[in-house]
């Protein structure tokens, strides 16, 4: 269900900037509740073809994109790779070692990419003095929690040049007939040091349109509803409804051109 977005941003379109507090992964909660992949430990990769509607609050403009979902999960004797970008909680591209598990927990080591934002390919910054927000590599931990149709998911990445981050996300999926319904919520931690990186401005790149600002720590607030239907064994349609609230140390930043953020996103999926 997660979509790989052709976009302006490399920041991911406001999906991952709603989750600019990031964690979570292919196997994150989203995935979880999908039924296309029920079998957290099975090996996959998915394409397809979709699109995208939604409200980008670094531009402050609702925007359509063409989308290429792509994503999968390969797992050998515990080490794992994942790929994903659109999850309810960081960045996609994901490896670790499920360090424990048993049949409701799972207990992941992992490494995965920070943000990076292309200050040239959002058209509020042209002529400013703002740089790029280059991407790092990330250490931490993930814990998942499995009962009846309900997924929870704890993720800390403290190991980031450019700050910690953590989530926690919770959810459950509802199956009628073909379809199967989902909805989840998560909130999202970002230390001062990973909000001032990204979303800050110091007196370099200060100028008239974007005042100096010294980012603090601070929340995203995400909800999200969302519907599969499984067209035959290989293929299946989604969509999903996500919609971003933020605190004040993100939407006060001069980077910001919106204070909340909401999207949907539908796609046709072919499954290996």
């Amino acid at each position: 269900m997660k979509t790989l977005k052709l976009t302006k941003t490399k920041l991911a379109t406001f999906l991952t900037l709603a989750l600019s507090c990031n964690l979570a992964f292919a196997s994150n909660i989203s995935e979880h509740l999908s039924t296309v992949a029920d079998d957290r430990s099975d090996n996959y990769f998915r394409i397809g073809a979709g699109a995208s509607y939604y409200k980008n609050p670094l531009e402050g403009e609702t925007e359509g994109s063409f989308n290429i979902p792509i994503e999968w999960r390969y797992n050998i004797n515990g080490f794992f790779t994942e790929l994903s970008s659109d999850s309810l909680g960081a960045p996609g591209l994901a490896a670790g070692y499920t360090v424990w598990e048993n049949r409701n927990w799972r207990f992941d080591a992992m490494l995965t990419l920070s943000n990076y934002i292309d200050v040239s390919e959002i058209d509020r910054f042209d002529g400013s003095n703002l740089k790029d927000r280059g991407n790092a590599l990330a250490g931490g931990l993930r814990a998942t929690y499995f009962h009846n149709n309900w997924v929870v998911q704890a993720n800390l990445l403290p190991f980031n040049s450019h700050g910690a981050t953590g989530s926690i996300s919770a959810g459950r999926n509802w199956q009628l007939g073909d379809w199967n319904f989902t909805a989840a919520g998560s909130v999202n931690y970002s230390s001062s040091k990973y909000n001032d990186f990204y979303f800050g401005v110091d007196a370099e790149q200060s100028s008239e349109l974007f005042n100096e600002y010294d980012a603090g720590s601070g929340f995203a607030f995400v909800a999200e509803v969302g519907a599969e239907y499984e067209i035959s064994e290989d293929w299946y349609f989604a969509t999903k409804l996500r919609h971003a609230e933020y605190s004040s140390a993100l939407k006060d930043s001069p980077l910001f051109a919106e204070d909340r953020s909401t999207g949907l996103s539908i796609s046709i999926n072919y499954v290996f």
